[in-house]
């Protein structure tokens, strides 16, 4: 990820030359570093350096490690900075190339299209979020209440699916499970694009059903702090169609 770095110069009256940035090195994060040739004295600049986070959840990330061979280039000095900042890292996301989870998927529509045909009546009205169509808001409540109401039609609800997760964890095997995180994310991401609204249903946790980019940030939000549960099993993930 992009992540912007500013260095100020907090002397008075001298310069800094030729110094670079980087963060300062632990488990969960490597960046590239920063050069910056000259800096005045109470000036200030900014540069953008990539990030690469190696796990998900919570990082802490402390400080900034300054380095110079000024001036002569013939030795390294550096010092650190305390930066102090908090990352929330989500699961990575991958491509589903599960073909017997598409064909479930086209197969659920199909019924569900034969169920309830073309005309379509209204299901539901719940709050209106920035991700859903503007062309079915409930303009008639917006007029007496002040309140965006979004209409949700019945064969739209239809479209559904609870992703069951179970989050269990075989001592010493952190890999599986972190691999059942990322496919949990990756189905969850995979559906919502196709249109369906999603759920989540762990052990101990679960995730309203929804619809839209924000339920998916819900959803990685989630599972980027999921940890495994108390029980014997190895981890199991699932797609289920009410």
């Amino acid at each position: 990820v992009p992540v912007r770095v500013t260095a100020s110069n907090i002397k008075r009256m001298l310069p800094s030359f030729s110094f670079s940035l980087r963060e300062s090195p632990f488990g969960g994060c490597k960046s590239e570093s920063g050069y910056i040739l000259k800096l005045k004295a109470g000036e200030s600049e900014s540069m953008p350096l990539s990030y690469t986070f190696k796990k998900r959840g919570v990082v802490r990330i402390t400080s900034i490690k300054i380095s110079t061979r000024f001036p002569f280039g013939l030795f390294m000095k550096g010092k650190e900075e305390d930066a102090p900042v908090e990352a929330l890292v989500y699961p990575r996301l991958r491509p589903v190339r599960n073909g017997i989870v598409r064909e479930q998927a086209l197969s659920y529509e199909g019924i569900s299209a034969k169920k309830k045909g073309g005309n379509a009546g209204l299901y539901n009205l719940r709050e209106y979020t920035l991700q859903d169509d503007s062309r079915f808001i409930y303009w008639k409540s917006a007029a007496k209440t002040s309140r965006l109401l979004y209409k949700e039609f019945e064969k739209e609800s239809e479209r559904k699916v609870i992703i069951e997760f179970d989050n269990l964890s075989t001592v010493g095997n952190d890999e599986a499970f972190e691999d059942a995180v990322d496919e949990a994310a990756s189905l969850a991401d995979w559906f919502l694009k196709s249109g369906y609204s999603v759920g989540i249903k762990a052990i101990g946790s679960s995730v309203p059903s929804g619809s839209g980019r924000g339920q998916l940030f819900r959803i990685l939000y989630h599972l980027a702090l999921i940890r495994p549960a108390e029980g014997k099993g190895a981890p199991r993930v699932r797609v289920v169609y009410p």
